[in-house]
């Protein structure tokens, strides 16, 4: 019996240390992600496009660009970053 009560036990400790390890799925939507990181950053505007699935973002400071691509990354949700193809400019040009 005390073995049983044993395992069950450490059962209960290995699932509460997954959940407390695993990383919370982000709620917000890719709007209020962008709204905020445009409050953050230099962002001069930004536009999610359906048709393509596409985020274009125009940076007043082309320097902002990994500081942008870092807090999006961290911020959408993984399915809104394997959905989304985001392209990031500097005056609607290109940055590579």
């Amino acid at each position: 019996m005390k073995k049983i009560t044993v395992i069950a036990l450490i059962g209960i400790m290995l699932l509460s240390v997954a959940f407390i390890i695993k990383k919370p799925e982000n709620n917000r939507t890719a709007d209020e992600v962008l709204s905020e990181a445009k409050a953050k950053y230099d962002m001069q505007a930004y536009i999610i496009g359906e048709d393509p699935y596409t985020i274009d973002i125009d940076l007043y400071n082309e320097k902002d660009k990994d500081k942008v691509e870092k807090y999006l990354t961290e911020n959408l949700t993984n399915g809104d970053l394997e959905k989304y193809t985001i392209k990031l400019y500097s005056e609607w040009n290109e940055i590579n």
